[in-house]
């Protein structure tokens, strides 16, 4: 019986992790690598694993690297990537035009509502870090299949949740996504030690500005020295599960082209100078070759023509 495993790279501002995750009934995640990195190893660091894990992988980024925020319209505005863009511009400190970013429509009031509105869910990349980032990969060779927020990841197991959790990923930093029915509704990043105090305020803030509020705290990652008796007198359901975001990730959908069903990030092309060559020699390259003798032999005989003139105006 034939098995599929997916390559997934997980990294942080500080750690990266590769894993190779084999799908199925009951799929396993078997972690090839996990060190600390910075960008003058992390070329070298992918060309040693690219032999075992091969060209292909995905990778999935924590919200150190990407922007992520709900957007709400009336229905009855038409919607198009400028439309939201120039949203979006309000609340991302990146210039979107130049900087990759992508959307998806996640949720629309039925029209029985009076008030009907749609939900577009978008990530921006942070500049400076993922241009960094996208010209190591580039120079590796690596193939990215895809590449995702933590904290969709997450949501993605929400999407039979009827009321919104709040999960608290445990790693390098504590890394908090309020989500429900597979929706980003919020994310922080805050420093370890994590306590009781951190998420109260989170949960304040979500409940003041997005009224919302999470009935359920999940913590996962890396959980051997949390213990939750600090949270029992919450008036919340506090749950340690082993839950895998890099599992989340192997297993969604690619779909190309269709930015209302699946957000995607790409890598950023434009600055590398070796492609800008490419291109340039490309364009010379296509000229045809004919236009040229075209060019070269009417030339000749407007010299000739010039020539014969002034021969036998001078010889009258």
């Amino acid at each position: 019986m034939f098995t599929t495993k997916k390559s997934i790279i997980f990294i942080t501002k500080s750690k990266i992790k590769i894993t190779s995750v084999t799908l199925g009934t009951r799929p396993k995640e078997n972690i090839i690598s996990e060190s600390d990195w910075n960008f003058d190893n992390l070329l070298s660091f992918f060309l040693k694993y690219k032999k075992i894990i091969g060209n292909s992988a995905r990778l999935l980024l924590s919200e150190d690297f990407v922007y992520v925020i709900m957007l709400s319209f009336p229905s009855v505005v038409v919607l198009n990537r400028s439309v939201i863009r120039e949203k979006a511009q309000e609340f991302i400190p990146e210039n979107l035009n130049e900087t990759t970013w992508d959307f998806k429509e996640v949720f629309k009031t039925p029209a029985s509502l009076q008030e009907k509105q749609r939900k577009i869910l978008v990530a921006s990349a942070v500049k400076n870090l993922y241009e960094d980032l996208s010209e190591v990969i580039i120079k590796s060779g690596l193939r990215i299949e895809t590449i995702e927020p933590l904290s969709f990841s997450l949501a993605r197991l929400t999407q039979k949740q009827q009321d919104p959790i709040l999960f608290v990923y445990l790693y390098d930093k504590a890394y908090l996504t309020l989500a429900q029915k597979d929706l980003v509704l919020a994310t922080e990043r805050l420093d370890l030690p994590i306590n009781k105090e951190k998420i109260k305020k989170f949960i304040l803030f979500t409940k003041e500005n997005l009224e919302i509020s999470p009935k359920k705290i999940i913590f996962c990652g890396n959980t051997q020295n949390l213990t939750l008796k600090e949270y029992e007198k919450e008036n919340l359901k506090v749950q340690i599960q082993n839950i895998s975001p890099t599992i989340s990730l192997a297993y969604k959908e690619d779909v190309k082209n269709k930015d209302e069903k699946v957000l995607n990030l790409e890598l950023l092309r434009n600055f590398s100078p070796s492609l800008s060559t490419n291109k340039i020699t490309i364009k010379t390259n296509r000229f045809p070759a004919f236009w040229i003798i075209g060019i070269f032999s009417l030339i000749i005989v407007i010299i000739v023509e010039i020539f014969l003139y002034f021969k036998f105006n001078l010889q009258s």
